[in-house]
């Protein structure tokens, strides 16, 4: 199974977000890949709610679905943290449906306080600019050991600053010790847009071991969006035993057992 958890929904009106979704998406399932998700980038979660509002409304994001049986596709928020961001209520943008939660932290004492205790499930690197911090193991690794996964997106590579995003990739890989890497596409059209093998292959040219870079694009942003999903499940207060993502259905849990007769 592969995995895009990062295609941002532009801030236009929702019919044209439809009509700039729709090929990307198509051509998403051509590629192979089974899930994506689908990327608000906001910096409250007031603006999130906003976002849903005048944005990603729910006839639009629901046609999107249907049209594109091939595909499980899901609603991801991406707090961009800034200096004077406020205490993030999370809670709050999970009852609001989304079911991806990431934030993309602007120094480093907001990384630190991301991966030491904020429940997310993806941290964002920011690829198109050289980082105000360094990555260092212990913050980044405490993140990973918690299932905090870290994500960067290869789109500046294909269409802009490549040599900064192989340096803050690169950076990351390091720190990381090749563990907890999801690698995503960040694309605004079909042009940047890369097929899953193909994008294993090149960030195993940037420094990421080849387990490690077929890991990035299936099974841990399989596990990021599994994370989600349940947080969103648990706050509904529904009890899963365990969960494995499909996209035929939202959750596929195991067969129960049958009780031994004493």
């Amino acid at each position: 199974m592969f995995l895009d958890l990062n295609i941002p929904w532009p801030e236009v009106t929702p019919l044209q977000a439809y009509a700039h979704l729709t090929p990307i998406l198509k051509l998403c399932a051509t590629l192979g890949y089974d899930v994506v998700a689908l990327n608000a980038t906001v910096t409250t979660t007031k603006g999130a709610k906003d976002f849903l509002q005048r944005f990603m409304t729910i006839d639009i994001f629901e046609k999107l679905v249907l049209e594109n049986p091939k595909l499980k596709i899901l609603k991801r928020v991406t707090l961009a943290l800034s200096d004077a961001s406020p205490h993030q209520n999370i809670a709050q943008l999970v009852e609001d449906g989304w079911q991806i939660i990431a934030v993309c932290p602007r120094t480093e004492k907001q990384l630190q306080s991301c991966a030491s205790a904020l429940d997310v499930d993806i941290i964002c690197i920011d690829t198109t600019q050289r980082l105000p911090y360094v990555l260092r193991h212990k913050p980044v690794c405490s993140a990973v050991a918690r299932g905090v996964r870290f994500e960067i997106t290869y789109s500046s590579a294909v269409t802009g600053n490549a040599k900064q995003c192989i340096a803050n990739a690169s950076m990351l890989f390091r720190a990381s010790r090749n563990r907890g890497i999801i690698v995503s596409s960040g694309v605004r059209s079909c042009q940047g847009l890369r097929a899953p093998m193909d994008i294993a292959n090149l960030v195993s040219l940037w420094g990421l071991k080849t387990s490690a870079a077929v890991n990035s694009i299936s099974s841990i942003p399989e596990e990021a969006a599994t994370q989600g999903i349940l947080r969103a499940k648990s706050a509904k207060q529904t009890i899963i035993p365990m969960v494995t993502l499909d996209k035929s259905s939202e959750l596929k849990l195991p067969p129960s057992k049958k009780l031994k007769k004493q």
